[in-house]
């Protein structure tokens, strides 16, 4: 069958991406440059081109308001004060392995690891110290926050308008609406198709990380970090290997997804610097796009 792709998804460019309403318009969580691991800025990127636009937020450089929508209490903090490393009360603080645009309410949705909340940032507010919201749910409290398992690195918005993240070891699929005051709801673990040949949807070797899409069909798409793609049904919660991408260069890991222009899969990883890669559903086999980087 031809899927359509829907143009919303999660990335990591050096964290995590996600496609905006014009089609080759995303948004990425990044580091400030190549080697710097530190995923917390927030970028316009041009999935045609590769290249990097505008900054949204930037790490000990931009001011924000981070308001709690349970509490109404609202963090208000200037450039360079505190441990934005590690400060639960800064917007990406902990750094950020998962995001989704949802391009109704043009909104970017994100979680920062080893924090248990849902997080967003309003992008309707142009040239303006950007206003971030979080909240809090007892389906996001999976236990050890330190545990790498437990680290939600996937997440998309579906074509029903609701959002669906996915922890690395696939034990906890996680649905929440995009309103004022989100529902977050925990379905449960993913499910290994019976015909997977032994390739498990929760192996931490070819399973864990990555990112993830969905279709105009309610299907999600995981692409794993080490290139494995599978189709998840959300109903049964069955999560089917579909393959693995080739073409891509040595070492490159699959950590960010999202669909350009052309209804193609473009992907960039996290730990090589060779470029923006575009995949075709029907074969997996990556091309890379001239002139990204």
């Amino acid at each position: 069958m031809n899927y359509k792709l829907l143009l919303t998804s999660a990335f990591i460019v050096s964290a995590t991406i996600a496609t905006a309403q014009d089609a080759n318009k995303a948004f990425a969580i990044t580091g400030d440059g190549n080697q710097d691991y530190m995923w917390m800025n927030i970028r316009q990127v041009d999935l045609g081109t590769g290249q990097v636009g505008k900054t949204i937020f930037q790490r000990s450089k931009t001011s924000y308001v981070l308001t709690d929508v349970n509490t109404k209490i609202s963090t208000t903090e200037s450039a360079n004060n505190g441990d934005v490393f590690q400060s639960r009360e800064y917007p990406t603080g902990s750094l950020v392995a998962a995001a989704a645009y949802d391009n109704r309410n043009n909104k970017l949705f994100f979680t920062p690891m080893r924090v248990g909340e849902l997080r967003w940032v309003d992008l309707d507010i142009k040239n303006e110290t950007p206003k971030f919201y979080t909240t809090t749910s007892p389906a996001l409290d999976f236990g050890a926050s330190l545990d790498e398992a437990n680290h939600i690195t996937r997440m998309v918005i579906a074509a029903n308008g609701n959002g669906y993240a996915i922890t690395n070891d696939g034990n906890h699929l996680i649905h929440f609406t995009t309103g004022k005051k989100p529902i977050i709801t925990d379905l449960g673990n993913l499910i290994d198709n019976e015909k997977n040949n032994g390739i498990s949807i929760h192996n931490k070797c070819t399973s864990w990380g990555g990112d993830m899409l969905a279709d105009a069909y309610g299907k999600l798409y995981v692409i794993s970090a080490n290139r494995h793609v599978f189709v998840v049904d959300v109903e049964s919660r069955i999560a089917t290997h579909k393959g693995i991408i080739n073409g891509l260069p040595a070492n490159y890991t699959t950590n960010a997804a999202a669909v350009d222009a052309d209804g193609d899969i473009v992907v960039s990883s996290a730990n090589v610097f060779e470029g923006y890669f575009k995949v075709k559903l029907a074969d997996l086999n990556a091309t890379m796009i001239e002139g990204s980087d």
